[in-house]
């Protein structure tokens, strides 16, 4: 390479700042030994926040059907009656489906602690490129990226740079970006047990700045040198010690399957007390363009399953305030877009459209209804086949907004995006 390529400090510092917990890079670079010397955290009832996404946009419909004559109509072929689902309290006219009845029971055993947000999106003069998966994980679904912003700091690098932790954001999704704004985005690692390491590290530039800082020997090496490979020492020392939590086992079992492995690394982190706040976790498959009704099954019981592990592993655990870790977390559920009605395109309900349902559960959530069912008139008179803006009537980042504020305490700036409804919900007890 010629010396156009060389890695400036400037942009070796955004590409560190974009590692595996997506903290500011005076935070991340500091060496797992250092953990004393950032001891912030969250001074709200809930430490532990879990974002889980679905990749593909998930079907709103399937996740929460409605029970009335304009739904049957409009969802054909993933329509279900109130016995072929578990019905929610609170509105006759919706249910959860039925591979989630085990989670709701224990969720709500003590009271109720499932929230299920209707109508969660953004308008159409502000989402028109709803239509794009990329887009829409990353500028209003995921903890990402404000476009608009003069800063361009996104929601998750302001949440990491509050808790100034160098474990404080950890990301086990795969390839997929985390934190987006204020520099790259930032890539997770892979599972504890499986050992892989942020794809960062195969950049070259990064190679090159590690390579030509050890070819001229620590005795030659100018201060930028230095600190290059004092900060790749510190990052190779902190990913040695989150893959040591591999050790660590839950009391108990988790399925295995990738969402369930994903879940068992957030349990070990939180059992570990090494100081990790904010997890993202995904799953795939949501991309669905025919078998809907079977392929949302599979789906939906896997992602049961391991959130129903995660959720008895989390009430037997013992908290750092509250009497057991369920009381300090919190899990909201993100996808990249709701789906339109069955019978308006080909295949039957698989293009993008803008509202759909969101759900959030943890100890410390006021469960119930929030938003309004919509009705069968309502159904029948929306104009073509995208659920649109009519039905919009929160913000999909407004569970994580209230979350985060009153939650966890962290002074968080939100964007106010044009057209975002952030219309307060309370469901933090």
């Amino acid at each position: 390479m010629n010396n156009k390529k060389l890695i400036d400090r400037r942009k070796f510092l955004k590409m560190m700042a974009a590692g595996t917990c997506g903290a500011a890079c005076h935070h991340i670079l500091t060496p797992a030994s250092a953990l004393t010397a950032y001891a912030a955290q969250p001074t709200g009832p809930i430490k532990n926040f879990v974002e889980l996404f679905f990749y593909g946009g998930c079907c709103s419909y399937g996740l929460f059907p409605k029970h009335n004559a304009g739904a049957q109509t409009k969802m054909g072929l993933l329509y279900r009656t109130p016995a072929q689902a578990t019905p929610l309290t609170g509105s006759p006219n919706m249910s959860i489906h039925a591979a989630f009845a085990p989670l709701l029971t224990e969720v709500n055993a003590d009271a109720q602690h499932m929230a299920v947000i209707v109508g969660a999106g953004a308008l159409a003069a502000d989402y028109a490129f709803t239509r794009s998966h990329e887009e829409g994980q990353t500028q209003n679904q995921r903890l990402g990226l404000d476009w608009r912003s003069a800063t361009g700091i996104g929601v998750g690098a302001a949440i990491s740079q509050e808790i100034a932790h160098p474990f404080g954001m950890v990301s086990f999704d795969g390839a997929a970006p985390f934190t987006v704004g204020g520099g790259f985005p930032a890539r997770s690692i892979d599972s504890l047990e499986n050992g892989g390491k942020p794809d960062f590290w195969q950049d070259d530039w990064f190679k090159l700045a590690d390579a030509r800082a050890q070819a001229v020997g620590a005795a030659a090496q100018t201060a930028e040198q230095q600190y290059i490979r004092s900060a790749i020492t510190g990052m190779n020392e902190s990913y040695s010690t989150l893959q040591s939590l591999a050790t660590i086992q839950p009391p108990l079992p988790f399925p295995n399957t990738s969402i369930g492995r994903q879940f068992k690394d957030i349990t070990r982190l939180i059992m570990s007390g090494i100081g990790a706040r904010v997890f993202a976790i995904g799953i795939g498959g949501f991309d669905t363009h025919q078998n809907q009704a079977q392929q949302h099954q599979q789906l939906f019981t896997q992602i049961n399953d391991a959130l129903l592990a995660f959720v008895r592993n989390l009430k037997v655990i013992p908290g750092q305030a509250a009497a057991n870790a369920w009381l300090e977390t919190a899990v909201v559920q993100q996808t990249d877009f709701s789906r339109t009605f069955a019978n308006g395109s080909n295949p039957p309900g698989t293009d993008h459209g803008l509202a759909g349902e969101r759900f959030v559960l943890g100890g410390r959530i006021r469960g119930g209804l929030y938003g309004e069912v919509p009705d069968a008139v309502k159904f029948q008179n929306e104009n073509g086949s995208y659920p649109g803006t009519s039905w919009v009537q929160f913000s999909s980042m407004q569970a994580t907004k209230e979350i985060v504020l009153y939650g966890m305490g962290l002074n968080v700036p939100f964007p106010n995006y044009v057209g975002n409804i952030y219309s307060p919900l309370g469901i933090v007890l």
